[in-house]
C-alpha cells in the first residue's frame, strides 16, 4: 500500500524515475461548476479530473517568514485567443454544465476576457506523474493557493500575470497578528 511519505521518499532518490508535474486549477467566479483544469504537459488524469493541455509557467516562487511576499509571475498561453478559436475549454464552457458567474453576468467563451482572470483563485499542485491516473491514489505535495492580482503583459500569443497570496491582498488580516 502507498502511503503520502512514498512521494517524499521517491522525490528525494538520487535517481528519480517519475518525473514531477504542475498541475493548475483555476476558479473563475461563483457558481457550482466554474473551473478549469489544465497543466503544461500532456494530459493526464488526477482522481477523477482530468486536466486539459496548456502552456504554462510559473515562475518567482520564493518562501520566506521575514519581508513582504514575493509576487510569482504565471505565464500561460493567451487563453482568450484560444477560447475564441476552439479548445477543450471552449466545450467545456459550451457543454451546458459551465455556471460561472461574475458580478452576477454569466461567462461564457463567447465573452470571456483576460481582465477577468483578474482577483480569481490559481492552484497549483506538484506531484509525481506515476501518482496520475484515475485508478491510482492521488498523492502531491503542500499545494499553493494564489489570486491573480494583475495582468503584467499580454500579446496575443501568451499573457504573464502577476500572483498575490490570499494574505497579502489588502484589508485581509491573519488572525493574532
Amino acid at each position: 500500500m502507498t502511503t503520502r511519505i512514498d512521494i517524499v521518499k521517491d522525490s528525494q532518490n538520487l535517481e528519480i524515475v517519475s518525473p514531477l508535474i504542475e498541475l493548475y486549477e483555476l476558479t473563475i467566479g461563483s457558481g457550482s461548476n466554474n473551473k478549469l483544469y489544465f497543466h503544461s504537459a500532456k494530459g493526464t488524469t488526477e482522481g477523477e479530473q482530468t486536466y486539459v493541455t496548456l502552456p504554462i509557467f510559473m515562475d518567482d516562487i520564493e518562501h520566506s517568514s521575514t519581508g513582504a511576499g514575493n509576487r510569482p509571475k504565471l505565464s500561460i498561453a493567451n487563453v482568450e485567443s484560444i477560447l475564441k478559436q476552439g479548445s477543450a475549454f471552449k466545450t467545456q464552457m459550451e457543454d451546458g454544465t459551465w455556471d460561472a458567474t461574475i458580478d452576477g453576468e454569466p461567462l461564457l467563451a463567447q465573452n470571456f476576457k483576460m481582465d477577468h482572470l483578474v482577483g480569481q483563485r490559481v492552484t497549483r499542485r506538484r506531484t509525481l506523474e506515476k501518482y496520475t491516473g484515475a485508478n491510482v491514489d492521488a498523492y502531491e505535495f503542500d499545494t499553493e493557493t494564489f489570486i491573480i492580482d494583475r495582468i503584467a503583459s499580454k500579446n496575443p500569443i501568451f499573457c504573464e500575470l502577476e500572483l498575490a497570496s490570499p494574505a497579502d491582498l489588502g484589508g485581509i488580516r491573519i488572525p493574532a497578528r
